[in-house]
């Protein structure tokens, strides 16, 4: 159960009337399956930490499936929270679409469609009611709330909503293959539409036994300036159109474009640890771990008291992202640090950049990695001493 979420839509679809063959009197039907891991939590679930619960919570999941060629909906379905938890035992799986009427030429036509899927939807801050009204444009122009995760209103740590993170995902263009009776679409992939920032500190100990510190290292004030977070970030992205995970309103010339509020802490705590060395990213060819194997080590390591971590939960950002720190070692004067992501556009839906300091051996040392959120590789990481 512990690893990041990737929640994959998978809609299966084949056209039937009956259990085997369709009668002449009834409608063909449309049938999708959906196929939920064990990894989202549904209901039930009481998490050790109330952030890492919150963030694969699903409260609900609405999909829309649409002509392609005109954008007429072919059907809408919303799941709640109880037909989500029954999909994750397999109880049930699968909606169907009744071709009948205006839909009958479906069966034989199989035109090419767009599907869309908003899990979580009343996170997203857009302001739309989404049901069985709501347009293909609509949707492809809806844009997250300002005030929904964004530096205005960071969620830290265990302060996200119950009702969780906003996950989305969008096919355009897919053809409906195979033969009467069965016709099926190429998955549709979910994920979260936010991305955030991990802060990882800690200071040097003797051993596991013996807590007493190596050296007085201190963290003063860490800093994220504002004007780096989009203020318009677009609900759905079909990486296929955009060719990123990126999908953002935004001139980087125009401060007026993002959110003016910075990010920025004060004296943290620090975990004492022995080996504080084991806690940064291997991304070395012979012990390469996942983001998913990584991101199940931190976790433990701040459950033990080893790593004192902040989380900031933000909208994607096409700029490079960068950010301040200032230590001290015992009564020595503060000195300033800072650290910043590889390129313009790497703050992407859906990834955590772990930002990790520590000082050991007379140096003070930070790692920056970024990596997937979903368990997969890492898009970019870069060591700094």
């Amino acid at each position: 159960m512990n690893r990041p979420t990737i929640l994959l839509l998978l809609l299966s679809v084949w056209l039937t009337a009956g259990c085997v063959e369709p009668l002449e009197h009834e409608a063909p039907r449309l049938y999708l399956r959906i196929e939920l891991p064990e990894d989202p939590v549904t209901k039930g679930e009481v998490g050790s930490e109330a952030a890492w619960t919150a963030e694969r919570t699903l409260k609900n999941l609405h999909v829309w499936v649409f002509r392609n060629d005109n954008g007429a909906l072919i059907d809408y379905k919303k799941f709640s929270e109880n037909d989500l938890a029954l999909m994750k035992t397999g109880m049930s799986d699968r909606w169907y679409i009744e071709l009948s009427g205006s839909k009958a030429a479906i069966a034989t036509e199989k035109p090419n469609v767009d599907v869309y899927a908003l899990a979580n939807a009343g996170t997203a801050g857009t302001g739309l009611n989404f049901n069985n009204t709501t347009t293909r444009a609509q949707l492809k122009d809806a844009l997250m709330g300002v005030g929904a995760f964004g530096t205005a209103n960071p969620m830290i740590d265990n302060s996200i909503s119950s009702n969780g993170v906003p996950y989305s995902g969008v096919g355009t263009d897919l053809p409906i293959s195979g033969d009467y009776p069965m016709l099926e679409l190429e998955p549709v992939t979910l994920v979260r539409t936010v991305s955030k920032i991990t802060f990882l500190f800690c200071q040097v100990c003797v051993d596991d036994e013996d807590k007493t510190l190596v050296d007085d290292f201190q963290i003063g004030t860490v800093t994220f300036p504002g004007y780096q977070i989009c203020n318009k970030e677009y609900v759905f992205n079909d990486t296929r159109i955009t060719g990123t995970s990126l999908h953002v309103d935004a001139d980087p010339t125009n401060n007026n474009d993002y959110q003016e509020a910075p990010i920025s802490f004060e004296n943290p705590v620090l975990a004492r640890n022995p080996f504080p060395e084991k806690y940064t990213y291997r991304s070395a060819s012979h012990s390469t771990e996942s983001a998913a194997e990584y991101a199940a080590r931190i976790r433990q390591a701040v459950e033990d008291g080893l790593l004192t971590r902040r989380v900031y939960y933000l909208r994607e950002s096409n700029k490079q992202l960068a950010g301040s720190f200032s230590y001290k070692i015992a009564d020595g004067d503060w000195t300033d640090r800072t650290f910043s992501m590889g390129a313009a556009g790497d703050f992407a839906r859906n990834h955590d950049w772990v930002v990790y300091v520590y000082f050991l051996a007379d140096e003070i040392l930070f790692r920056v990695s970024w990596v997937q959120w979903e368990q997969g590789g890492v898009l970019y990481l870069t060591p700094e001493n």
